[in-house]
């Protein structure tokens, strides 16, 4: 295999790796708004800037949302 591809290879995995650990699920992100996975669908989170936690939107009954999550002790808290 040529070096080249090797790279890409290592940049994909390193990417996914990067992906799978980055914050609320969707399944966080419902269970910390008090609804059903099956509620909240388009979840896209990324690192809060100046803040603790994550900013997160949603789509909730056709609304789309943006709101911040806390990872504790116990999942992640809504605190907006």
């Amino acid at each position: 295999m040529n070096k080249t591809v090797l790279q890409a290879a290592a940049a994909a995995a390193a990417c996914l790796l990067l992906a799978a650990c980055g914050g609320p699920s969707d399944a966080d992100v419902a269970q910390a708004v008090g609804k059903s996975q099956s509620e909240i669908t388009n979840v896209s989170c990324t690192e809060a800037s100046g803040q603790p936690g994550y900013v997160c939107s949603f789509t909730y009954l056709g609304n789309v949302l943006t709101r911040r999550f806390i990872k504790t002790g116990s999942g992640y808290q809504l605190v907006n």
